[in-house]
């Protein structure tokens, strides 16, 4: 028996995770019965042994299907499934293999108790064919509410007519199948991960776990949330206490010199490798308590690249500076800027429109998307850049139609919401979305003009943010904390900063793919959720921006949305903040609803799908003449208050920048409709965002009839597709002043003594 336990564990060992003061994680390669472990494994830190109090299996328990693998088998990967006391979120899982009730209909019945619920559909066994929220392939989960313990829910999934019907929602709904209940463990239940702990104090020692002959390398990752491992927290950022001064974690530059702090407990020597002129000069730091390492560098190093080596149990990681201001291109070297230098004038009096959250309208933009084409008529060496953003005096090569800031101007629009301008690692001329953030305290360097020096880039966003200020206009970022480019690995500064800390894993070690892009950030950690603070707060400062919208928000917990809204709001008590209420197939920890009273909003799909029907299928909306919809849309239009506490909690919307665009949709939906029958529903579409209760938030492009040739997914389908065709807006004039209009009397009504 020991023989063959051995050779479960043969194969190259993860690290055993030291997840508390007292508590071990770790992870076999073949799943194990609990008492084959309990009685055998063993701790050891600085050659002794150390007492085990307790020893449980952890994650999902392993079962052996029953079920047979046959094509187009339907399954509800969830949480349903953890309920029933199996593998959530499993496209495969047997406890939600849904019966075939006909061609293309399937059924399920499940014992559920009180609570809230997430699913989607998938078939044949993966990701690859899944289908969630609206029957939307790749959708957004889809949701149970279960009022009590002991409730019998229904689920019916229909591909021929697309539609997800549950007894919850449906109450005439119910079908004739065995109900599903939770599973009873069993003594020969098998688990692949197990939990063990210890009476004894465990922090960052070497040490080792072992079971039946083989050796786990004892490796912090939850422990450093122990606050002797932490920063000590000042009021706005995590500062860091050297003599009489206070300073920021990153590199805080002055001509006497340069200060440098970066935390990583996890090194047992710091390096700083300072580049100056293409030499390197390499500067051992400074040990400080809280995982803290120091060095001043005497003289001017304004633009001087620098990097980390971290070297801990004898292996040297690299990394730029995660907290860094500015960076190379290629994100391998962090910069030294001199801010002082970086702001244009009369700066410290620019101020952003004092706009209430739920009186916004909000205009979603790309920034290269905006004037890359000639049709912008922005000068060639601005085109595509933060400078083409606010380029006055814009028009059409024919001099006919206003392009640009005027345009917006003219539109009547508060605010704009910039696709991302973090720094995000793409090749020169590559197009991108930007959602793969690299550094995310550093501007999109692609965006600023043509050999813009690394002050300069930032210059230029500080000038493109005051000209929208200086037009009325305020600037939301579009911000990708959820998740970092590269994922994982020795490209990725978080992971080599501190290993195993930032992202969400199992306690095999590897990352969980929440975001659907390879990581997610583990907001739930101290240091992970003060990083997305501090960088918030510094745009806010630095920059003067006026909001943020969180690209799935749902991967965040409810905890960590509440303090980085409170450290906004600190610093600017208007500040608008909202955000996607889902994830990349994750777990969603904060949903809609989650966000009543915090006064963040959440984008509203069932608002959206009510208006416009499929995502990018026929199907059509409210307003095209599906009558079905009616009661989606007046919930819609008063707010949604089912989920919301406030209208600055609803971000109301019909398009945006994923998905077909609003015409393409239109096309696809009424084929062979006149244009004035497409202007009509058009137009009622912006009625109901602009007049209902909540945020507007317009797709950048819909009011000059911006198509991209049906794409559903142009994040990488280039200018050509992308880039505003201003030739086309001449052609969409009554829609362009409808809008105006209808931002105008919006802006009148909201102004209005209530």
């Amino acid at each position: 028996m020991l023989a063959t336990l051995s050779a479960l564990i043969l194969a190259p060992l993860p690290p055993a995770f030291v997840d508390g003061r007292h508590v071990v994680r770790f992870a076999v390669s073949s799943p194990m019965r609990l008492e084959d472990v309990q009685g055998r494994v063993t701790l050891k830190v600085g050659g002794r042994s150390l007492m085990i109090t307790g020893v449980e299996g952890t994650g999902e328990p392993e079962k052996v299907r029953t079920a047979p693998r046959e094509p187009g088998r339907v399954v509800l990967p969830g949480t349903i499934q953890s309920a029933l006391g199996d593998k959530e979120w499993d496209p495969d899982g047997e406890s939600t293999l849904m019966t075939r009730l006909g061609e293309g209909r399937f059924g399920y019945a499940v014992e559920l108790n009180k609570g809230h619920y997430e699913f989607k559909v998938a078939r044949n066994g993966s990701w690859a064919e899944n289908w969630g929220a609206g029957f939307a392939p790749g959708g957004g989960n889809l949701s149970l509410e279960v009022p009590a313990d002991r409730t019998v829910v229904y689920v019916e999934v229909d591909f021929n007519g697309k539609s997800i019907r549950t007894s919850l929602t449906s109450p005439g709904l119910k079908l004739d199948l065995p109900i599903k209940r939770k599973a009873t463990l069993s003594p020969e239940t098998r688990y692949s991960s197990f939990a063990v702990t210890t009476d004894a104090l465990l922090g960052l020692e070497q040490g080792t776990l072992q079971l039946n002959g083989a050796a786990y390398d004892l490796t912090p990752r939850g422990v450093l949330d122990e606050d002797e491992y932490q920063p000590e927290q000042g009021n706005r950022f995590d500062l860091v206490a050297m003599g009489a001064r206070q300073y920021a974690l990153g590199e805080s530059y002055g001509p006497p010199g340069t200060v440098f702090f970066t935390w990583t407990p996890l090194a047992d020597a710091t390096t700083l490798v300072l580049n100056e002129n293409g030499k390197e000069i390499r500067y051992a730091m400074a040990k400080q308590p809280r995982g803290i390492w120091a060095k001043t560098v005497p003289g001017n190093h304004s633009n001087a690249r620098y990097r980390y080596e971290y070297t801990w149990r004898g292996k040297t990681r690299t990394a730029v500076d995660i907290w860094c201001k500015s960076a190379t291109p290629d994100g391998e070297w962090s910069i030294v800027p001199d801010l002082s230098k970086t702001s244009p004038a009369g700066w410290d009096a620019d101020k952003g429109p004092a706009t209430q959250q739920s009186d916004a309208i909000i205009y979603e933009v790309h920034v290269r998307d905006f004037t890359v084409l000639p049709s912008s008529g922005v000068k060639p060496e601005w085109r595509g850049t933060y400078m083409g953003m606010i380029q006055p005096g814009t028009t059409t090569p024919d001099g006919q139609t206003v392009t640009g800031l005027d345009h917006l101007k003219r539109l009547g629009i508060t605010h704009v919401h910039l696709l991302p301008t973090q720094s995000f690692l793409n090749r020169p001329d590559e197009y991108t979305w930007g959602y793969a953030t690299h550094l995310f305290n550093v501007p999109e360097e692609t965006y600023a003009t043509k050999g813009a020096t690394p002050n300069e880039v930032i210059g230029q966003y500080k000038q493109m943010v005051q000209g929208f200020h200086r037009a009325g206009i305020g600037v939301v970022m579009d911000v990708v904390y959820n998740h970092t480019w590269p994922p994982e690995g020795e490209k990725s500064p978080f992971e080599q900063t501190v290993p195993h800390y930032f992202f969400r894993e199992d306690d095999f070690g590897r990352k969980k793919n929440e975001s659907g892009v390879g990581n997610a950030l583990a907001d739930e950690r101290t240091m992970a959720r003060h990083y997305v603070r501090d960088s918030l707060t510094y745009w806010l400062r630095e920059y003067h921006v006026d909001g943020f919208r969180f690209d799935l928000l749902g991967m965040a917990y409810p905890a960590s949305v509440k303090e980085l809204a409170a450290a906004c709001r600190e610093v600017r008590p208007d500040v608008i903040l909202y955000g996607e209420p889902w994830t990349g197939g994750g777990p969603t920890h904060f949903g809609k609803g989650a966000q009543k009273g915090t006064g963040v909003g959440v984008f509203n799909d069932d608002f959206r799908n009510a208006i416009r029907g499929e995502l990018d299928g026929p199907g059509q909306g409210y307003v095209m003449g599906n009558s079905g919809l009616k009661t989606s849309f007046e919930l819609g239009l008063a707010g949604s208050p089912s989920f919301t506490s406030s209208p600055r909690e609803t971000v109301n919307y019909f398009s945006a920048h994923d998905n077909m665009t609003w015409w393409d949709k239109v096309d696809l939906s009424m084929p062979g409709a006149s244009q004035e029958a497409k202007f009509s529903v058009t137009k009622e579409a912006y009625r109901a965002i602009l007049f209902a209760k909540g945020v507007a938030f317009l797709e950048g492009g819909v009011e000059i009839g911006r198509t991209k040739g049906g794409d559903q997914n142009s994040y990488a389908a280039g200018d050509k597709v992308n880039g505003f065709d201003w030739n086309r807006a001449a052609l969409f004039t009554p829609i362009t002043q409808f809008v105006s209009e209808s931002c105008l009397v919006r802006r009148k009504e909201l102004a209005r003594p209530h």
